[in-house]
This record gives C-alpha cells, structure tokens and sequence, in this order.
C-alpha cells in the first residue's frame, strides 16, 4: 500500500502533522488512507529516525574518544617537554 503514495506527499504530510497543522484524521481524508496505516506507517518513520540519530550518537561518541586519546597524549608530550625545559634551564643556570 505504501507504494500507492508518493513517499514525497507523506513525508509533506508527516511534517504537517509534526508541525501541528494536520491530523490522522485529516490525512485520512487527504490521502485516502486508514489513520491505523498511517499511525503505523509514521511510528516506522519515527523509529527510522530514532535509529538514524543513535547511528549519528555512536560516530559522535567515538570521535570524542579519539579526541580524547589526542588530548592524553598532548598532555604527556607537553609534560615531558616542559620536563626537558626545566633540564635544559637548570644546566644552563649551573655555574660553570
């Protein structure tokens, strides 16, 4: 039945119906198909979404975990550079 509509013109109505302008019982009438279809086939493209944006979540999270293994090891360069300045300022301060 899906491939009856246009994905187009349900994916405008879903978004009126997001959007608060249309109802299930509207786009009943508008599209010629049940509300019970309609609610099944919006909760499926909600669930779409849902997934889409967990997918989006895990790439975010596992770049900030490269991020932060980045800053780690900034940090024990930075520390082990500071600690050679410290030598080098030390021997050059040593009286001869």
């Amino acid at each position: 039945m899906l491939a009856l509509i246009d994905q187009k013109k349900l994916e405008e109505a879903f978004q009126l119906l997001e959007e608060g302008k249309e109802t299930f019982r509207s786009l009943e009438g508008k599209l010629g198909v049940s509300r019970s279809t309609l609610n099944g086939w919006y909760l499926s493209r909600l669930e779409g979404k849902i997934e889409e944006r967990r997918k989006t979540l895990a790439e975010i999270e596992a770049k900030i975990k490269e991020l932060e293994g980045f800053e780690r090891e900034y940090a024990a360069k930075k520390a082990s550079l500071e600690q050679k300045i410290k030598s080098l300022k030390e021997e050059v301060e040593r009286p001869r």
